[in-house]
């Protein structure tokens, strides 16, 4: 369901799945002018969820059921309640048997299918309204209803019984080739690549010398983006936007131990990584680009400025069960998800120099802590960079709760692949990476940087691109 505009032409009747639900406490409320109809099946399964032993799970859910309860009353099972000026109305549907249709073609009485019926039952209805007033020769204006879902097998379904179906896409955006990769290429003559240079110390090149040499052609940086400037030689020089200049990056990076950056991208990474006036990273690529080990290298090079080093991951479980459920002590469920960590770090360890291994060894035994995210929901970080992997497996709900839970003297880093999602609701327009990628990219404190370049390997490389 695409971003509702205020006053559309035609009236729609948006009936809401429960993931959309779960995925969006308010999306009930984004729906414009359109009235909105939520199943009875929905509420029982957010009863159920309620109770989940994923706390990020069970808080949705009871958020959900919170939010709806601002409009409960006899109303709402009847015709509805205005959910506010300018807005439809909100109902709950109570059905009492499954359409004929949905049971001939599906057998089983299930929540999917019974949502489905919700669906048929009040377009039906709405069709018998309508048919009654054009009857009486009253004007009529139609009403569409559309099931809601991110669930793709719901919509197969849904649209083989010929209902219009979208998907919720209040928090996604419109294009992916457009998302915000944080870094821009220019070319510029030698003489502003000079004064570049000779301004290293001092604020920088004016981008107002930019624009008038480029015009029309300069484009509007943002407030701590990344240029990668051409010069006449095809030479390329690393800067970034800082207070309408753009400044010089040196090129003396390390990641830890005898490990460099080994492309721009990465270069650009560390920089943000270790900037302490940058609150909050963002790292997307594909797998074999580095993220993962970027963001620990950084963060161990820094242990001396903060209390804790927390790595974490989301852990997308199977028919909603955590890892609580597997058998074992906490360390032996949670260390297949978190191996791949591990291996970063014992990476690192692999490539110390002289002095650096004792100083990584005192860090992991002191300041380092892994552990998924499940089991750090809930606390305050302050004095603690924190580091979350694979975070395009995160709602955009989920990612608001981890980044309001940042205290002072604080650092976070979000990591992950937006083509590699593991949650069946989520892709990649719609993920909490994506997402605050978008919406951090005006943030003075935030950064980010699409990492493109494979570097674990030749055969990595080449496997990425062509299988």
């Amino acid at each position: 369901m695409s971003k509702q505009n205020p006053k559309t032409e035609e009236k729609k009747i948006f009936v809401l799945d429960t993931n959309v639900c779960m995925m969006d406490p308010t999306s009930f409320m984004h729906m414009g002018e359109h009235d909105v109809v939520i199943p009875l099946v929905v509420i029982t399964e957010l009863d159920r969820l309620k109770n989940s032993p994923s706390t990020s799970v069970s808080a949705a859910a009871r958020q959900v059921s919170a939010n709806l309860d601002k409009f409960f009353g006899p109303d709402l099972y009847k015709d509805g309640v205005s959910l506010g000026d300018g807005k439809g109305k909100l109902s709950i549907f109570n059905l009492k048997e499954l359409n004929q249709d949905v049971r001939k073609s599906f057998k089983e009485d299930s929540s999917d299918n019974r949502i489905i019926s919700v669906a048929l039952s009040v377009r039906d209805k709405i069709s018998r309204e309508e048919n009654k007033m054009k009857a009486q020769k009253k004007s009529v204006q139609h009403k569409t209803v559309v099931l809601v879902t991110n669930d793709n097998n719901l919509r197969f379904k849904a649209g083989a019984l010929g209902l219009q179906v979208e998907k919720y896409r209040n928090n996604a955006i419109n294009d992916i080739n457009s998302l915000y990769s944080g870094v821009k290429r220019i070319h510029l003559n030698d003489d502003l690549i000079s004064e570049l240079f000779s301004s290293k110390a001092m604020n920088g090149l004016s981008y107002e010398k930019v624009v008038k040499l480029l015009g029309s052609k300069a484009p509007m940086p943002h407030p701590y983006e990344f240029f990668i400037i051409v010069g006449k030689d095809g030479k390329e020089v690393l800067s970034y936007f800082r207070e309408n200049h753009l400044r010089w990056i040196e090129n003396g990076y390390k990641i830890y131990g005898d490990v460099s950056p080994r492309n721009n991208e990465q270069k650009l990474a560390m920089n943000i990584l270790l900037n302490p006036d940058i609150h909050m990273v963002t790292l997307s690529g594909p797998a074999g680009t580095g993220k993962t080990l970027l963001a620990i290298g950084a963060a161990i090079q820094q242990a001396n400025n903060f209390e804790k080093i927390l790595i974490t991951k989301p852990i997308v479980a199977m028919a909603e069960k955590d890892i609580g459920f597997l058998p074992g002590d906490a360390e032996e469920k949670v260390a297949p998800y978190m191996q791949s960590i591990f291996d970063n770090i014992n990476f690192l360890k692999s490539h110390c120099t002289n002095g650096t291994k004792d100083k990584l060894e005192k860090i992991l035994k002191e300041q380092i802590e892994v552990t998924p995210l499940a089991y750090i929901r809930g606390r305050t970080f302050a004095n603690k960079i924190l580091i979350v992997d694979e975070a395009q497996n995160l709602s955009p709900l989920e990612m608001k709760t981890i980044v309001t839970r940042m205290g002072e003297n604080s650092k976070v880093v979000f990591t992950g692949d937006i083509y590699q999602i593991d949650d069946k609701y989520l892709d990649s327009t719609n993920n909490g990476l994506t997402y605050l990628i978008e919406k951090a990219k005006f943030y003075e404190r935030a950064a980010h940087i699409d990492l493109v370049k494979g570097e674990r390997s030749e055969l990595a490389e080449w496997g990425g691109k062509n299988l």
